[in-house]
């Protein structure tokens, strides 16, 4: 007995096969970086400003007065 590679209908489940394959082994594969090096910086030909922002070292209450 032989793989009957002359039906269509091999060729269709064959191919269905293939892809559920391919769904269930790729979180196994290793992630491709697609950042510049690190998280915090812009992509390359972007131009961003950086985002100022006032920080408070100390809290006041209202009450306090």
């Amino acid at each position: 007995m032989s793989f009957p590679i002359h039906d269509w209908q091999f060729w269709v489940v064959s191919g269905i096969a293939l892809i559920g394959i391919l769904i269930v082994l790729r979180p196994f594969w290793p992630k491709r970086d697609r950042s510049t090096g690190c998280g915090g910086c812009p992509t390359q030909g972007t131009k961003h400003k950086p985002r100022r922002v006032r920080l408070t070292l100390g809290r006041t209450d209202p009450q306090d007065g």
